[in-house]
């Protein structure tokens, strides 16, 4: 319990310091490992608000029914034949070889073999899942697509779906190791929809059952290991390209201070710049202007550019930045634009939009959405770590925005081609996750037990 205790006064003093959000989430690994001894499968939302899932095993299956009165039942699923369901009021129908059955929900129990699973509504789904696949009606109407397997099983899907299989394999290790014990930090966020996580970047992207030797070999080297810091999971959050900077997540979501979350240059000691208390345009510009020893420099979005002309970026404008700043109506004929303020790894920290109705600010992530679709996702700017140039017509009006940028992500925590790059330079797993998350040590959930233990072996 003492390490427990050690990291509760850590949060509070960061929390006195007013550098905390609106809730802080402990785990302590000992609580966590409990339940991971005892095999619980995880439960992966794969579809919702489907109209129609079609279900086929790879062999013979068994699918139990329960009724409404709390009965179940058993039909077989033979080898080559479907489970096909849609929803009907609050029941879900259920057809296996033309005869339909009405139920409150549906469970296939398949073999080894993965099974192929489809569903039709607002979003087409498509895959191949391991272990069982639950079919539950949902409240909009339509029916939700659960994914039941073990905790292995699930990373090894998360894997492929998260970091190219051409890593590393000390990096691919450190990435089945935050990809648990991010699992295991966030399990349950999705449990009002009757499910552990689900399979997007709102938890993490999931593929489904892969059969990738690289994959299963960092899975299995890994097996039970989380990242802790003095007893408790570390909220291993992680990104695709720092751009040679990783950051201070008070600045960068207005987030708590956590002790293993630090802004750090992501290069070689002594090469280049450290982060500063504030960095300045002029240091962002040195820094988008070199960079070549940075750990992630082999990405393709190391280093972007993203230019708009006025009529691409007024129609962006209209579009999304009252969905983001929540109010109707038009926001203006753009007049200007400028960044405000940057964080210790030269993240800007908000836009300043000026249009002919007024100004607006736009702060941290929402300035990537602003020029995209107006939501979390791969449009729009890739980071918030960017220079951005206006150029203007010879009367003085806006003619183009050019956005000079580096990284792709929110730059907190690992940086998944950093690390690839870390351990091409000689770093194994364990060094390449201290780096990311200072005063953290990998443990092993087998072997949890008051104050847990370092993990030893494959690392």
């Amino acid at each position: 319990m003492i390490a427990y205790h050690e990291c509760l006064v850590a949060l509070l003093i960061a929390a006195s310091l007013g550098r905390m959000g609106a809730t802080t989430k402990i785990v302590p690994v000992t609580d966590i490992a409990a339940r991971v001894q005892q095999g619980a499968p995880i439960r992966i939302g794969i579809a919702e608000r489907a109209q129609a899932v079609k279900l086929t095993p790879a062999g013979r299956a068994t699918a139990a029914l329960l009724d409404a009165e709390g009965g179940v039942s058993f039909r077989p699923v033979g080898d080559g034949d479907s489970l096909a369901a849609h929803v009907d009021g609050d029941a879900v129908v259920v057809e296996i070889s033309g005869l339909p059955t009405r139920c409150s929900r549906v469970t296939l129990q398949a073999g080894p073999q993965p099974t192929r699973a489809q569903s039709w509504g607002e979003k087409t789904r498509s895959g191949a899942y391991s272990g069982d696949l639950e079919i539950v009606p949902d409240h909009s109407g339509g029916l939700t697509l659960i994914n039941l397997l073990p905790l292995e099983t699930y990373i090894e899907g998360v894997l492929p779906a998260e970091v190219p299989t051409s890593f590393h394999p000390q990096a691919l290790k450190a990435q089945a190791i935050i990809a648990r014990t991010y699992a295991l930090f966030t399990l349950g966020k999705h449990s009002d929809q009757g499910f552990d996580l689900c399979d997007q970047m709102h938890c993490q992207q999931y593929r489904g059952a892969v059969d990738i030797p690289k994959v299963r070999a960092a899975v299995a080297a890994t097996a039970g290991q989380v990242l802790a810091y003095r007893g408790c999971l570390v909220e291993t959050v992680y990104h695709t390209v720092c751009g040679g900077f990783v950051d201070d997540p008070y600045r960068v979501w207005k987030w708590y201070l956590v002790p293993y979350l630090r802004a750090a240059a992501d290069r070689p000691p002594g090469d280049g710049a450290a982060p500063t208390a504030d960095a300045t345009e002029e240091a962002v510009a040195l820094m988008l202007a070199h960079g070549s020893a940075d750990y992630c420099a082999r990405s393709s979005l190391h280093r972007w550019k993203r230019s708009y002309s006025i009529a691409e970026a007024q129609h962006l404008l209209d579009v999304n930045l009252g969905r983001l700043l929540d109010f109707e109506g038009s926001p203006g004929r753009l007049v200007d634009m400028k960044t405000a303020g940057r964080s210790p790894g030269g993240r800007a920290q908000a836009l300043i939009i000026t249009t002919d109705c007024g100004e607006y600010e736009i702060k941290r992530d929402k300035m990537r959405w602003v020029l995209g679709d107006g939501k979390p996702g791969p449009n729009g700017l890739p980071s918030t770590l960017f220079r951005l140039t206006v150029q203007r017509d010879p009367a003085g009006n806006i003619a183009k925005l050019i956005f000079d940028g580096a990284g792709w992500g929110h730059g907190l925590g690992l940086c998944q081609y950093g690390a690839d790059g870390r351990a091409r330079a000689g770093a194994t797993a364990a060094e390449i996750l201290q780096a990311y998350y200072p005063g953290s040590e990998v443990v092993d959930l087998a072997q949890a037990q008051g104050v847990p233990k370092a993990a030893q072996g494959n690392m």
